[in-house]
C-alpha cells in the first residue's frame, strides 16, 4: 500500500478526482497476535458488506482511539471539509465499528461523548455519512444519535476501564485492575 502524507496527495494520484466512498481502518498499538492483522481484518469485514475500494482512498492509523489525534483521521476529517457533499448525494465514510471510530476519553480518562458527537456531526455536515460494518443506522437522526451515544459510551468506557487495569494491577477489591474510581462507577 502507498503511503500518503495528506488528502492532497491522494486526489493528485486519482488525477483529481475526489472519492465519495473513503475507509478509515484503526487498531490499537498494543502488540498481540490480535493486533497485528487487525487493519487486515477490518478490511476484509468492510469489502465483503461493501465491496472492494482503491487503496488511495484508504486511511489508517496505529495508535490509541482515546482521542481524535490521529494523524490518519485528522487529515480524513480535512478531506471531507474540503470536498463537501450535498444531502441528496452524501459521500460515505466506512469503518468497521464505532469502536474505530473513537474511544474517547476526556483529560480525567472519563468517556467523552460530546466530543464523540462533536466529530461525529462533523462529518455529517459536510455531507459524509459515516457507514458501521458492526451498526445499521435507520435514517433516522434521533434513533441515530442515541445509538451511536451508546456504542460511543461503551467503546470510551472499555478503554477507560483498561486505562484503570493499566495503572494499577490490583485495586481495593483485590482483583487485577480494580481501584477505588472504578468501584464506585461500578456501585452508581
Amino acid at each position: 500500500m502507498i503511503t500518503y502524507r495528506n488528502w492532497k496527495e491522494r486526489l493528485a494520484a486519482a488525477s483529481g478526482v475526489a472519492a465519495s466512498r473513503v475507509r478509515y481502518t484503526r487498531k490499537s498499538t498494543e502488540s498481540g497476535e490480535r493486533q497485528v492483522s487487525s487493519h487486515a481484518q477490518q478490511r476484509e469485514a468492510i469489502d465483503q458488506e461493501r465491496g472492494p475500494i482503491e487503496d488511495t482512498w484508504l486511511w489508517q492509523d496505529s495508535c490509541t482511539g482515546t482521542t481524535f489525534a490521529r494523524p490518519s483521521f485528522e487529515d480524513l476529517l480535512e478531506y471531507c471539509r474540503a470536498n463537501k457533499r450535498s444531502k441528496k448525494d452524501p459521500g460515505v465514510v466506512e469503518m468497521y465499528d464505532p469502536s474505530r471510530f473513537g474511544r474517547i476519553l476526556d483529560e480525567d480518562g472519563a468517556p467523552d461523548l460530546f466530543t464523540f458527537q462533536a466529530v461525529f456531526s462533523e462529518f455529517e455536515r459536510h455531507g459524509w455519512q459515516i457507514y458501521f460494518v458492526t451498526v445499521k443506522r435507520s435514517g433516522e437522526a434521533l434513533p441515530d444519535m442515541m445509538t451511536m451515544a451508546v456504542y460511543a459510551y461503551a467503546a470510551a468506557l472499555y478503554s477507560a476501564n483498561l486505562s484503570i487495569g493499566i495503572r494499577s494491577p490490583r485495586g481495593p477489591t483485590g482483583r487485577p485492575g480494580r481501584t477505588d474510581a472504578h468501584a464506585e462507577r461500578t456501585r452508581a
